[in-house]
């Protein structure tokens, strides 16, 4: 399927401009360019290839899209626009993060921990490695099915948790009555 010359450039002018408009506009755009992968056959300034997606939506224009991924995400987070923000993050091997890989939202989800992107617990890190080893279930975090955690645990490089976090994590979610009800179980056992 080959795209028409002109629907990068219509892409920029879009982003350039906004307008009510924009939010129909870009995703049917941007989902044309990922099909027929036309960022593939832009260069640089310099004439060089784009190497990734990435790069080319964060090169200036008009050899890019001088915009960024976090950006094109927002235009297509309606739902019919879903398979669009899915081919967004099959491009994007190396750019998971919380709010654009099926991250669930809740308590469970903090914005930090002390662990780097690039190793250790973070959803990142779990994304990053998931679609390296397990792209499966990555596909699975990408279309939100799975919790970037329960793919890890699922994967076999993350622990389930224990029984006692398991019963303070069902405390830290419990109603007052619920509570009531746990004590009183307790004290008959």
């Amino acid at each position: 399927m080959q795209s028409r010359p002109d629907t990068v450039n219509d892409l920029q002018r879009a982003l350039m401009h906004g307008g009510t408009e924009v939010f129909e506009l870009v995703p049917t755009l941007l989902n044309n360019i990922l099909k027929t992968r036309a960022w593939e056959t832009r260069t640089d300034q310099n004439g060089q290839p784009f190497k990734s997606f990435n790069d080319f939506v964060t090169h200036r224009r008009w050899e890019g899209l001088g915009s960024d991924i976090q950006e094109l995400l927002l235009y297509c987070k309606r739902k019919e626009f879903k398979n669009v923000k899915e081919a967004i993050m099959r491009e994007m091997p190396e750019w998971p993060t919380l709010a654009d890989a099926g991250a669930k939202g809740g308590r469970g989800n903090k914005a930090s921990n002390n662990i780097t992107s690039f190793r250790g617990t973070s959803q990142a890190y779990a994304i990053r490695r998931l679609k390296r080893d397990r792209p499966d279930l990555a596909e699975k975090v990408i279309r939100r099915e799975l919790s970037a955690n329960a793919a890890a645990i699922e994967a076999g490089f993350r622990k389930p948790p224990s029984p006692l976090k398991a019963l303070q994590n069902a405390w830290s979610r419990a109603s007052e009555d619920d509570r009531a009800a746990f004590r009183a179980w307790v004290e008959e056992q």
